[in-house]
């Protein structure tokens, strides 16, 4: 018997067959999208992280006749001054007493650690003259043993002489001496976070044997964190409903093309590059993170660059197998950090260094100068996010707050101007006579992120490259 179908009848159970298939077409293109969507907006290429850890940011010349004649006048003897005077005694923090605002849990943590200070030193040295790299070397040798980091990642309130042109009764100093409060494993990652500190001390004032002798506590203390802490962050369990809709995307989500290219997502990336992540009067931070003081943030940028302090630490004292460990751990904070959701607005830091900022401008560079050049106002409407069509008008202002004395009552905090500068230098890459405007005035006495700050600039009169490590 022939079973076949006659011509123009339909196969038996085509119809479904056919209709199948439609079905399957239609499920593997909507998984396409689907997948499209969802895809990473930006991804760590690893094999670009051998490069990260072997290669630094010098200055090219440091001769006068590539500074402009204002530059030589004015920025090299502000620096030098500021350097002089912090060689001059022991200073302590900077006091934030009379200031009446909530920081977060970020008071007293000004100009009181040690690795920060390392830090603007080093940038320092090579653009000062006989008598500067004197002092600059006197003040990171006396910090460095007097309030070693590897065991106590800032300085009390009562350590030192305070900085500020203000007095605070002997009591409230007292009553406020302690700091950040912190202890055990959450300790032991806040001092492992300052080693990009010590890495550059070492490298720049050539203090290798003084390292050395760390290297037992610093191998120590890695393995503690190893240990404790598994290198990602801790994400709040009550967003979305703790911050505004739509206006600060809730982690721990990836970040996705619809959400890197939506224009409410890019305007509030933009106010957070341009006055940091750490909070202020009128400037929470996105709040999701669990910890909301600077030294309990997961602080994807310095955390990186710890890493490749320790890598290149480990390399120096011939430890092959910690190496591969940092750069391996590198890897996976760096694909987090270009990953999560939320992350790039913790790119924004007062501890953003050359090395972590070229990183970010090799998978984001383009993205980068598309927000840099975005407009200030926002107008949005209910496609945004917002309850209606308004129109809604979000303004960020991109000048006086950023500046060290503007701003509300005092209001805007240190590390806010610093993360704005260094994000202008680092990221956006801005010009010398740009970053020469936002230089500004030093905060107090001994202001060394203004030090960093007028280094940073005279670097970029000066025209620098990446260079090989030495051995």
């Amino acid at each position: 018997m022939d079973h076949r179908q006659p011509a123009g009848v339909p196969e038996r159970g085509g119809a479904v067959r056919a209709g199948f298939r439609l079905l399957t077409s239609s499920f593997c293109l909507l998984t396409v999208i689907a997948c499209a969507e969802d895809a990473l907006f930006f991804k760590y290429d690893e094999k670009k992280t051998d490069t990260y850890f072997s290669e630094k940011l010098s200055v090219r010349s440091t001769g006068s006749q590539q500074l402009t004649k204002a530059a030589r006048g004015t920025l090299t003897g502000l620096m030098k001054k500021e350097v002089l005077e912090l060689a001059s005694k022991d200073w302590g923090p900077w006091q934030l007493l009379s200031h009446p605002v909530n920081q977060q849990g970020n008071r007293f943590t000004y100009f009181n650690c040690t690795d920060e200070l390392l830090v603007a030193l080093a940038a320092a040295y090579p653009l000062l003259d006989d008598e500067g790299k004197a002092a600059a070397k006197q003040a990171a040798e006396r910090e460095l043993i007097k309030y070693p980091p590897l065991t106590m990642p800032w300085r009390g309130l009562k350590d030192g002489e305070p900085r500020g042109w203000h007095d605070v009764p002997e009591k409230l100093r007292k009553q406020e001496s302690g700091g950040p409060w912190m202890s055990g494993p959450e300790k032991d990652v806040a001092c492992f976070r300052t080693l990009y500190g010590l890495w550059a001390y070492a490298d720049v004032f050539g203090q290798w044997d003084a390292i050395k002798k760390f290297w037992p506590d610093i191998k120590a203390l890695k393995e503690r964190v190893a240990k404790n802490y598994d290198f990602k962050p801790r994400f709040r369990k009550d967003l979305p409903a703790a911050v505004a809709p739509a206006s600060v995307p809730a982690g721990p989500g990836i970040l996705t093309e619809a959400e890197a290219l939506s224009p409410r997502y890019q305007h509030r990336l933009l106010h957070y590059l341009l006055v940091g992540t750490h909070g202020f009067y009128e400037n929470d931070p996105p709040r999701d993170e669990a910890e909301g003081s600077m030294f309990k943030q997961f602080c994807y940028t310095k955390l990186l660059s710890a890493l490749i302090a320790y890598g290149r630490i480990a390399d120096r004292m011939g430890e092959a197998a910690e190496v591969s460990w940092a750069k391996e751990r590198f890897a996976f904070v760096a694909t987090q950090t270009l990953s999560t959701k939320t992350a790039p607005f913790y790119w924004s830091s007062p501890w953003l260094t050359p090395e972590i900022a070229r990183m970010l401008r090799d998978h984001a560079g383009s993205y980068l100068d598309q927000i840099k050049a975005r407009p200030n106002i926002f107008e949005g409407a209910k496609k945004d996010g917002f309850p209606n069509d308004g129109p809604w008008l979000d303004v960020i202002d991109a000048h006086h707050c950023h500046l060290a004395h503007a701003g509300s009552n005092g209001a805007v905090p240190p590390c806010s101007p610093m993360s704005h500068f260094l994000v202008k230098a680092l990221l956006f890459q801005a010009s010398a006579e740009r970053l020469d405007d936002l230089t500004d005035i030093p905060w107090c006495q001994a202001d060394y992120w203004y030090i960093q700050k007028c280094a940073l600039t005279l670097s970029v009169y000066c025209g620098v490259s990446w260079e090989k490590l030495s051995k």
